[in-house]
């Protein structure tokens, strides 16, 4: 039996749109028009009468007129720059909720729209796109409010006013850590259909460095230092530094991390060596302790560097080596482990060649366009407050 078309109805064929004319024109009655033109009479009278408006698309009405979609959509973008991102469930009942406020005459079961509403919303709205959302602390988001932005601003804003470096993007640094993992994260696979399990090679090394970068506003990256777990120089011996970055510093601490003295370390052999003669310059840092440290603070005193800490818990926003750079960093790494494990069944990523994976991934992600972005985007540079969209509570349905 053949599929039944829905639709058909109300599609508007030439030769049916010659017999409107036809009838509206009065040439013709309903009935010699529709045998003439090959249509059906019902059709024709329903679009003559009006009952059918000419040039409707076939389909039920929809719920909300296209402006309301559209300020739905909007809203939804909107709360999901801000860090509460909506969920299809979640549009779906607040969907619900509109239309038993505006009073409106659904389809909808149990007051909540179906899957069907769904599929149609996003076809008359391409622009709305689901996603997998980053994790994001409730401690991140309570923290990156208004006030709490208002002041950081403000500390820039008297900073870069008194060091007169407004016009100064050389000399405008920030700095933070990022971890690196040896058991890197395999890309997606091509895979038949419906198969459940698609292993990717790794390495079987749960060892990781902590990558120390600095960046400027001009768009300059200074070499990597990176700290590894060990206890004593040795610890060192078992990576191929020759491989990775030629002016990179290498470090050792207990847990991997950087304390007061790996950060003391970075300031004198990286920062110092590399941010040129001109001062003052201004450091933005993470207000982690070790970024704190007393020594630290003293030591920029006496060489004329200016070291601003961020909010706590505000670095995803505020912090342009986390907006633009560590993101593609940790992918560009991932890329290059998985072309160095698909070349041969033996190919692990080890101290060895780490060096050289990051080194990749390091020339590809602190690009030019990816530094100045990131502090545009966090409006450092050129100073601009308004850049950070603030969270808070919002009414976010308020039609």
């Amino acid at each position: 039996m053949a599929r039944k078309v829905k639709g058909l109805y109300q599609k508007q064929s030439p030769m049916l749109q010659r017999a409107i004319e036809a009838v509206r024109s009065n040439q013709m009655s309903i009935r010699k028009a529709a045998d003439h033109y090959g249509v059906k009479k019902s059709t024709l009278g329903d679009h003559v009468s009006g009952k059918i408006a000419t040039g409707r698309k076939s389909g039920r009405s929809t719920v909300f007129e296209l402006y309301v979609e559209k300020q739905i959509v909007a809203k939804a973008q909107l709360v999901s720059q801000q860090g509460f991102g909506v969920s299809r469930k979640q549009l779906m009942r607040k969907a619900g909720q509109l239309a038993r406020t505006m009073k409106l005459k659904t389809p909808f079961k149990k007051g909540i729209p179906g899957q069907a509403w769904w599929d149609g919303f996003r076809q008359r709205n391409p622009e709305l796109v689901l996603r997998k959302p980053e994790k994001l602390a409730s401690t991140r988001a309570r923290n990156l409010n208004k006030p709490v932005v208002d002041n950081y601003f403000k500390d820039l804003d008297n900073t870069l006013t008194e060091l007169n470096l407004r016009d100064s993007p050389n000399a405008i640094w920030n700095m933070d850590e990022t971890n690196s993992n040896m058991e890197h994260t395999p890309a997606k696979k091509c895979s038949r259909k419906g198969v459940k399990s698609v292993p990717g090679l790794v390495s079987n090394s749960r060892e990781s460095v902590t990558v120390v970068a600095c960046i400027s506003a001009a768009g300059i990256a200074m070499p990597p230092m990176n700290v590894v777990k060990g206890k004593t120089e040795k610890s060192l011996n078992g990576f191929n530094k020759s491989e990775g970055h030629e002016n990179a510093v290498w470090a050792f601490q207990k847990n991997a991390w950087i304390d007061d003295a790996g950060c003391l370390k970075w300031f004198r052999e990286v920062f110092l060596q590399n941010c040129g003669p001109t001062r003052p310059q201004l450091l933005i840092v993470d207000q982690h302790r070790s970024h704190e440290a007393l020594d630290l603070l003293e030591e920029g005193m006496r060489e004329n560097i200016r070291i601003l800490a961020l909010p706590p818990h505000t670095t995803h926003f505020l912090c342009p080596l986390d907006r633009t750079v560590f993101g593609p960093f940790k992918k560009h790494y991932n890329s290059a482990c998985d072309d160095f494990t698909m070349q041969s069944p033996s190919n692990l990523v080890m101290k060895w060649n780490w060096p050289k994976l990051s080194n990749d991934a390091f020339k590809l992600a602190f690009s030019h366009r990816n530094i100045v972005s990131g502090f545009r985007a966090c409006g450092i540079f050129p100073f601009n407050p308004s850049a950070i969209m603030m969270i808070g509570r919002l009414k976010l349905w308020g039609f």
